[in-house]
């Protein structure tokens, strides 16, 4: 699982010095990727023999709540997505497809291809860490 938080900033000026410029929109988003580890159960993401899951039901609320507000599908890609989000504190929990187990937590130096989901937390089975969601 990946989350990320999306900011973008621009520099921007208006030559009629009295006109101010509209706004930049700015978008929270909460995205991230579900993947088989069965090849190499290492708790990394590798492109080569980590098959997308689909279908696998997300969920995300406010952190430190235990409940879900959002709720979606990972597409054929494995991948969902949360947009539109208010600045808040999140987490995000999955369900766990048939017989399957969570694979390692956090391994590796690199947070992009790293799984985010702990095996047990205060609120069961499958809860992200908990991330802060900021436009500023």
């Amino acid at each position: 699982m990946i989350i990320r938080q999306l900011n973008i900033d621009a520099g921007m000026y208006s030559p009629n010095s009295g006109t101010p410029l509209p706004p930049l929109s700015i978008v929270n988003r909460i995205s991230g990727n579900v993947w088989d580890d069965s090849k190499t159960p290492d708790g990394l993401r590798n492109s080569a023999s980590d098959a997308p899951i689909a279908g696998v039901q997300v969920w995300a609320g406010r952190a430190g709540t235990g409940r879900a507000s959002l709720s979606t599908r990972t597409n054929a890609q494995g991948y969902s997505e949360f947009v539109n989000v208010r600045d808040d504190k999140y987490q995000v929990q999955f369900a766990l497809p048939g017989q399957s187990d969570f694979t390692l937590f956090r391994q590796g130096t690199n947070p992009a291809v790293d799984s985010d989901v702990a095996v047990a937390t205060t609120f069961g089975v499958g809860w992200s860490i908990p991330v802060t969601i900021s436009k500023t």
